[in-house]
Formats: structure tokens, sequence, C-alpha cells
């Protein structure tokens, strides 16, 4: 489901993309919590979480996710989903947890395999370019 990722984000600014695969629903999402990299010192983290073909999300995913999106932001950091179909962003939405743009960013699947995360990570870039250098917006 989860490989061995690094037990925690690097004390610089880091992003990391992790590939979700097999239920997340109750057990597989504490083996999630438990993999997922501590964030340490790191210093506006990004973590890209694809979620593609996570049918079954629980409250315990969401308690989980919930949680880990609140550590990344207390370091200035933002968490995304990627790969989300329409019934699993209704579902994220619906929960009462997880403000969208705020606590986390939701990306819609795509057609093609990939490009959600793709997207994901050209935003994460901007968004932390824009923290180590906030541009005069009108």
């Amino acid at each position: 489901m989860v490989r061995n990722l690094g037990r925690c984000l690097d004390a610089g600014d880091q992003m990391v993309v992790i590939s979700i695969e097999g239920s997340l629903f109750f057990a597989g999402s504490q083996t999630l919590k438990e993999k997922l990299p501590k964030v340490g010192d790191a210093k506006n983290p990004v973590v890209v979480l694809r979620m593609r073909n996570q049918s079954q999300m629980g409250a315990t995913l969401i308690d989980i996710l919930d949680d880990y999106a609140d550590e990344l932001k207390e370091a200035g950091g933002k968490l995304s989903l990627t790969g989300l179909d329409d019934d699993q962003i209704k579902y994220l939405r619906g929960s009462g947890k997880l403000v969208e743009k705020e606590d986390v960013e939701l990306f819609r699947e795509m057609p093609i395999l990939g490009e959600s995360t793709r997207a994901a990570v050209a935003h994460a870039n901007e968004w932390v370019i824009d923290r180590k250098e906030p541009r005069m917006r009108q």
C-alpha cells in the first residue's frame, strides 16, 4: 500500500509526492498515518497524495488527512490530494473538515494518468515561490 517513506521531511523547503495504492478504509487509513513522513522541522513543506482509484473514503481517513493538513499548515505547508473523482470531492467537501484552499488543495482526476498530479506539483511550486517571494497582487 504505502512504501517506506522517509521518517521525517527535511528541515528545508520540500515537496513530496506519494502515490497511494490499496484500500484506505479504516485499517488502511491507520497504516497511511503511520507511514506519512513526519513534518518535523520542515519549512513550507508540501505533500501531494495521489488518491486515484481510492473508492472507499471513511471518517477515519478524513480525520487522518485533516490532522496531517493541520501539521503541515503549522509548518507553513500545504496538503494536496490528486486524482479525485466527483464523488470523492463531494465527500471531502461535505466532511466539514479539510477546508479547500485553506487546509488542502483538491485536484480532480483527468483523462491522462498523472496529469492532476503534475498540475498539483506545478501549483505547489508556484505556492512555495510565493511564500518565499510574495508577489504584488492586484
